[in-house]
């Protein structure tokens, strides 16, 4: 959450986005809360000041903050004007702080993300950047730069060994100075059927100072697309070598988003060599797509189906000729899934539009079950997950200019499962996982949604109100009524915008832990994970909003959230 403004002052030009959502949810929340004040670390956001012409004869300087929750980068760069023909160079001084978690860090959440140990790394670097001009394929960057590197913990102290007691840097001391040359050039040629694009890097270690560190570092990336009929083949390659002084911090790091898709980053494994083939394939199923599949990437483990991620989608616009419309959704993630199956009958505009779904949802449940993480700002999984089966009728009533409204009534078959897909009926702890007490719950609901929407110029209105009646119609099924509704109003106030939000809930009846109203996350308190500050049968979330300029017109923008536990969090585990 955060604003943008950018401020034109004579011929430099400021960009400023400023995010107070994390410092202000701190300050202003009612317990239960976390003991830290808030403080300037909370705030998210960058500030760039641009100059076309410094001493008029067009050098440009840019100076760039970035600051973010646990990481930040400073960087001031000055360039003189030179003749396209010629390189064009630039002189730069950047100091970042960021956490250490490819090498030093520990793997969480079944390797799928890396988590920190309290180790960052203080760089300052300052040196000079020439950059080639650039040819119609190629491209190519050569620098020299100073770099002076610092292990420290979370309270900025210097460190010289992490918690396991393995060293930091290659010296032996508390930091590292190394002054690096480095060579970069890339290749691109992109025709319609097909791609390649190759990058090599190259830096040198020079022994120049006292103490400095002495290597050589090469890594290399190929990628190779090529469109077979409807389908297009991805292949990519990237490997790398770092021969001589070497600090832990300069490995490379196997997994990640740019590296082994589905692990955190350097969860696969780190070290001086390595080399990471992936393969992406799309396939267009002849107007009945899908967006993409993709293939695991290679790695140690062998690749199954639990790697795959994307989604599939296949519509048909009049299965029998009368414009029956059938479609065919498939999400799948690293620990979830979603299949649903719609069947939707033409009718008048003005009567109820009729559909019949099947759904087959799988995912963890860790609003109630789960765990708090990274300082209750992550919820973290316990092994328990939800395999929820439902089928019914879904009713949606002809749209007035404010108005919208559905109804619906299924059959939901609920089914408390570990990792492994094994059926469960306590969690970690001890806990019942159903209402039932069995390895499932099952429940017919009968459920009623409507919302009103007034969108004005300078203000708007939005109410949406849902009510679910679990009807006692199969043996053993759940009887409950759970009632939520979210009122939003914004006003604009000369030039500050005022935006305001409530949100209740409570539930009368049969209650499984899963149904509780959960306390936390995007869609609640931000800054907490899902279900971090609390749940129970009895919620209200009451969120504030304000936006306003600030001196030399920058914005800031406040979140602060009001919260009333109830406390009804006992009640969840009695059965």
């Amino acid at each position: 959450m955060g604003a943008q403004q950018s401020v034109n002052a004579g011929k430099a030009k400021v960009d400023v986005h400023v995010d107070l959502t994390h410092m202000l949810c701190e300050a202003l929340l009612l317990p239960p809360l976390r003991s830290s004040s808030a403080n300037i670390s909370q705030i998210v956001g960058r500030i760039s000041l641009k100059h076309p012409s410094l001493f008029g004869r067009s050098e440009k300087l840019d100076v760039i903050l970035d600051k973010g929750i646990n990481d930040s980068n400073v960087v001031v760069a000055f360039r003189r004007p030179r003749p396209e023909w010629l390189s064009q160079q630039s002189f730069v001084i950047q100091h970042s702080m960021s956490p250490e978690i490819a090498v030093h860090g520990f793997p969480a959440d079944n390797f799928t993300r890396s988590g920190s140990r309290g180790v960052n790394l203080s760089r300052l670097s300052l040196g000079v950047e020439l950059n080639e001009p650039t040819t119609s394929n190629w491209t190519s960057g050569t620098s020299v730069k100073f770099e002076h590197i610092r292990p420290v913990n979370n309270d900025g102290r210097s460190i010289a060994r992490d918690h396991d007691g393995f060293p930091l840097t290659c010296s032996g001391n508390l930091h590292d100075n190394m002054i690096i040359l480095k060579q970069e050039s890339g290749y691109a040629d992109v025709k319609d059927n097909s791609f390649l694009r190759v990058n090599f890097q190259m830096e040198q270690g020079l022994p120049l100072v006292p103490k400095s560190l002495t290597f050589n570092r090469v890594k290399c990336a190929v990628s190779k697309g090529i469109k077979l009929g409807p389908t297009f083949l991805v292949t990519s390659l990237t490997g790398g070598s770092i021969v001589g002084d070497m600090a832990p911090y300069q490995a490379f790091a196997i997994g990640g988003l740019g590296s082994v898709r589905g692990y955190g980053e350097g969860a696969v494994g780190s070290g001086r060599l390595c080399l990471v083939a992936k393969v992406d394939v799309h396939v267009d199923l002849t107007h009945m797509l899908c967006e993409a599949l993709l293939l695991p990437p290679l790695r140690s483990s062998s690749a199954n189906i639990s790697q795959i991620v994307g989604r599939i989608s296949l519509k048909h616009p009049s299965l029998f000729g009368r414009s029956e419309k059938l479609d065919v959704i498939l999400d799948k993630g690293i620990n979830d899934s979603n299949v649903v199956v719609a069947f939707r009958r033409p009718r008048p505009e003005w009567l109820s539009q009729q559909s019949f779904v099947i759904q087959h949802s799988m995912s963890p449940e860790i609003a109630v079950h789960g765990f708090p993480a990274d300082n209750f700002t992550r919820s973290g999984s316990r092994g328990v997950n939800l395999s929820r089966l439902s089928l019914g009728v879904e009713l949606n009533e002809p749209t007035t200019s404010n108005w919208t409204s559905g109804t619906s009534v299924k059959f939901e078959h609920i089914r408390p499962v570990n990792n492994d897909g094994r059926s469960i009926a306590r969690d970690h702890d001890g806990f019942p996982l159903t209402c039932s007490g069995n390895l499932h719950d099952n429940m017919i609901i009968l459920k009623q949604e409507s919302g009103y929407a007034d969108v004005k110029d300078n203000s708007f209105l939005r109410v949406n109100f849902q009510m679910e009646q679990g009807l006692p119609l199969v043996p053993k099924s759940l009887t409950f009524n759970r009632v939520k509704c979210a009122v939003s109003k914004g006003i604009k106030l000369g030039p500050t915008f005022l935006v305001t939000s409530l949100t209740g809930g409570s539930i009368v009846g049969d209650m499984a832990p899963y149904q509780a109203f959960a306390i936390g996350g995007l869609g609640s308190v931000r800054g907490y994970g899902e279900g971090a500050v609390g749940s129970g049968r009895l919620c209200l979330v009451g969120n504030c909003e304000y936006t306003v300029p600030l001196a030399i017109q920058l914005f800031g923008k406040g979140n602060p959230d009001l919260v009333l536990d109830l406390d009804m969090g006992s009640t969840l585990t009695q059965t």
